[in-house]
């Protein structure tokens, strides 16, 4: 018995001594930071993750700001019948509108600019081409867009098509291409350690049981990375939209004034326009303050014209 108590004191000890080493050495290591996809988003085994239908709260990052999502998870009005034609903006969190007010985003100023259609932000902070083809899939039948528009973001976007795991901790669907078409592979998505902080609360209190549970999640479900097929997931877009009779029409967001994507719109015939604007907060990723959504917005109601989607008004 004294041989058996000794072991457990020392077995003890020894948890409480590594436990102590994780917190001091190698905190930033196992933490989780508060971002959107763990404060207003939940696990989703088919996205990855996908906001909270009906959750609210002010969230802070170059400046503090409201965020609102509705019973279908867009942080956007309520759905209702479809009355009018329909413009349905996908990407990630510039089209969430991260650092923004819901009426200060582009698509709020595009809804003004176009009163005779309804005008959709279907953006979730984070989602990569893959992810919002497979968003597109989900939803299309339910809106019926006339048009869908896709903002690409070249600073990430690319990173993002390329991995199952982003963002540290978070595992997502990917592509592979294989006899010319593309397979979806790493789905159902692995649930990730910052869900199973919020299902099991005691998790985040010891730096070594999280340590522990991130080893063997990715030990069961090691890093990919996959060939860049950015061009082939947003013609695959273009080509569902096309499918179900919505036009179709993208955006590139870059923080540096070329634009490589000339010869990808003209070979398919997409119309397309360039997003970059200085107009944005340093910080969190860069993202267009008002005067930048303003601008944003009046780029792509001019291709919308030249496109012919939308009037334009005479002389």
């Amino acid at each position: 018995m004294r041989r058996l108590a000794l072991l457990l004191a020392v077995t003890i000890l020894s948890l409480l001594a590594l436990e102590g080493i994780l917190r001091v050495g190698f905190a930033d290591r196992f933490h989780v930071r508060s971002e959107a996809r763990n404060l207003v988003y939940d696990f989703d085994p088919e996205l990855g993750w996908f906001p909270e239908p009906g959750s609210e709260r002010t969230m802070t990052g170059s400046r503090s700001f409201h965020v609102q999502h509705n019973s279908r998870g867009f942080r956007d009005p309520e759905p209702g019948p479809k009355t009018r034609p329909r413009l349905a903006v996908l990407g990630d969190s510039y089209v969430w509108g991260f650092d923004a007010e819901a009426e200060e985003r582009f698509t709020t100023r595009l809804q003004e600019r176009m009163p005779g259609w309804e005008v959709l932000n279907l953006g979730v902070s984070g989602y990569g081409t893959d992810q919002a083809l497979l968003l597109l899939e989900e939803h299309i039948d339910f809106y019926e867009p006339d048009v869908v528009f896709l903002v690409f973001t070249e600073q990430n976007d690319r990173i993002d098509n390329t991995h199952n795991r982003v963002y540290e901790h978070y595992y997502k669907p990917y592509f592979i291409e294989a006899a010319g078409e593309f397979e979806l592979r790493g789905t159902p998505v692995p649930t990730p350690l910052p869900y199973l902080q919020r299902q099991y609360p005691w998790l985040s209190k010891s730096t070594l049981a999280t340590a522990l549970v991130d080893a063997w999640i990715r030990i069961r479900n090691p890093a990919v990375e996959v060939p860049d097929r950015s061009e082939q997931l947003v013609v695959a877009v273009r080509d569902l939209a096309h499918a179900r009779g919505a036009g179709f029409a993208f955006g590139i967001e870059g923080q540096h004034p070329d634009w490589p994507w000339a010869d990808l719109a003209r070979e398919h015939r997409i119309p397309a326009v360039h997003l970059n604007t200085p107009h944005r907060y340093p910080e969190f990723g860069g993202h267009w303050t008002p005067e930048g959504h303003e601008i944003v917005a009046e780029r792509i109601y001019e291709l919308l014209q030249r496109s012919g989607w939308i009037a334009t008004p005479s002389p």
